[in-house]
């Protein structure tokens, strides 16, 4: 009986008075229908100002009435509307296209890497203090804060302003404080695909040891398992 009355509660407020049972609450079925209404109007408010700050850019970019079209298309979805509001933007870039795409992947890249887990970055000074046998040994893994966004081209600016058109991909990093974004070749991708397990930094090196190099610098990079060296 919990479980159900948790379900029609929970139904009820999600997706507004049209699935609320008649016995749920006490009171005329007018002033119940009445706040509902309400609740249901500030649920949706925040869901749609939620998407729009995560995708502020890409609302500048094409416009209110084309991102307004598309945002109640977005929280149409049932399984959006059970997400809680900082999630509420994953998957809303595929809906769009072009650059504007790749605008809002960038946005939602950087939304995920500044709510990531900390980690101590790898800073290039570190490996310097060590033999050259004791750096390749070490277990590297891709600081929780790290994204790439590719898939652009010269004919595709992303509209960040501290980014410039021309690169195949975006690097999204926050080694301490603030996100940073840098372009970088499309073979970074590669790079940092490969790093979804553990690898020791002799094999990044081997791999592709100018990106390797670029992640380092960036503070994309973190020991395996939290060690901390």
């Amino acid at each position: 009986m919990r479980h159900d009355l948790h379900t029609a509660v929970h139904r009820t407020l999600v997706y507004g008075p049209g699935h609320c049972p008649p016995d749920l609450f006490a009171g005329t079925v007018p002033s119940i229908v009445s706040a509902l209404k309400v609740h249901s109007a500030t649920i949706w408010g925040a869901r749609r100002s939620a998407l729009a700050e995560t995708f502020a850019r890409t609302c500048q970019l094409i416009g209110d009435r084309a991102f307004d079209s598309l945002a109640d298309l977005h929280l149409g979805d049932e399984a959006v509307l059970s997400r809680p509001l900082s999630s509420i933007g994953y998957g809303f870039p595929e809906l769009l296209t072009g650059a504007a795409r790749g605008l809002a992947r960038i946005e939602w890249a950087w939304l995920e890497c500044h709510g990531a887990a900390d980690a101590r970055a790898i800073c290039l000074p570190v490996l310097a203090g060590l033999t050259a046998p004791a750096a390749a040994a070490l277990e590297i893994a891709l600081h929780p804060a790290t994204r790439i966004v590719s898939g652009f081209d010269e004919a595709q600016p992303t509209c960040f302003d501290s980014l410039v058109a021309g690169a195949g991909a975006v690097l999204l990093t926050r080694p301490e404080n603030d996100v940073t974004l840098t372009h970088v070749r499309s073979a970074a991708a590669d790079l940092v695909r490969l790093l979804e397990v553990p690898h020791t930094l002799g094999d990044l090196l081997d791999h592709d040891a100018g990106g390797t190099t670029l992640l380092l610098r960036n503070g994309a990079l973190t020991f395996a398992g939290g060690a901390q060296r």
